[in-house]
């Protein structure tokens, strides 16, 4: 059976590029967070506090909804209280709800009504420190930072295990936003049936579900810069750097945002 965990990361990657996401999606990181990359899966490892290695933050106060839903096999069906529907065996007359079907393993559903982007200011600096611990030998040239991410209040994540699920959840009012009402704790979310092996994560508080990652690169040419949009080439990964970097090495050495195409191909 295929990773569901490479599943839904891929799935997520096709709408959110160079974007990755948390797995479980419950799981909670923090901006400067160092990992490792198993596949799509970010394994921590430390942190930047752990180090010592000290970074600003520049906060985002205006949220954003966020709303995924993967490209196939997903569909749904709203129930309004007191209406009779017979797709819905599970949720009585009198109350609302909506039935959710996935049709493919990997099918997916994630919810948040309001999201903020922090992300690491001044990351000149913060790249002058990680080159000084790289060549310290105090920093691995696999580790990855997290630079920015995605944090929300609540969120909701249905992702389905199986090639055929689906389930029927009731609800204390009408839903009028859809597949947008899953993550609004207030509507007080039931499940009153389920087939097929589903991991739900409904109304959680807090998340981290998305983050982008820095990491070491050697630039070919031009001069050194960070930033967290989507970058240009020439540049490469620091893995053909030799572990006693010279110094000119060193000094084509800058921190940039990990690219989706930079794995696949690397």
């Amino acid at each position: 059976m295929a990773n569901i965990c490479d599943i839904y990361a891929k799935g997520v990657k096709k709408s959110l590029k160079n974007y990755w996401p948390a797995w479980l999606p419950s799981t909670r990181y923090n901006l400067g967070d160092i990992g490792v990359l198993n596949g799509c899966y970010f394994e921590k490892v430390g942190s930047l506090n752990e180090l010592e290695i000290s970074f600003q933050i520049t906060e985002d106060t205006s949220p954003s909804p966020i709303e995924l839903v993967s490209e196939s096999g997903v569909s749904f069906t709203l129930k309004l209280a007191g209406e009779a529907n017979e797709t819905f065996e599970n949720i009585p007359k009198a109350s609302s709800g909506i039935k959710i079907n996935f049709g493919s393993q990997g099918a997916f559903v994630v919810q948040c009504p309001a999201a903020y982007e922090p992300e690491i200011a001044a990351p000149m600096a913060l790249q002058k420190e990680i080159i000084k611990f790289y060549q310290g030998g105090k920093w691995q040239s696999d580790w990855v930072v997290i630079v920015r991410i995605v944090t929300a209040p609540t969120a909701t994540f249905l992702i389905s295990q199986s090639t055929n699920a689906g389930l029927e959840l009731s609800a204390k009012a009408d839903l009028t936003a859809g597949l947008a009402d899953l993550a609004k704790a207030e509507l007080g979310f039931a499940l009153r049936s389920q087939s097929g092996e589903i991991i739900k994560i409904i109304g959680a508080q807090e998340v981290t579900p998305f983050f982008q990652l820095g990491r070491l690169k050697r630039r070919l040419f031009g001069s050194s810069k960070f930033t967290t949009r989507s970058m240009r080439g020439p540049d490469q990964l620091i893995g053909g750097v030799s572990p006693n970097p010279k110094r000119e090495q060193i000094d084509a050495l800058y921190l940039d945002v990990l690219r989706d195409d930079e794995v696949e191909h690397s």
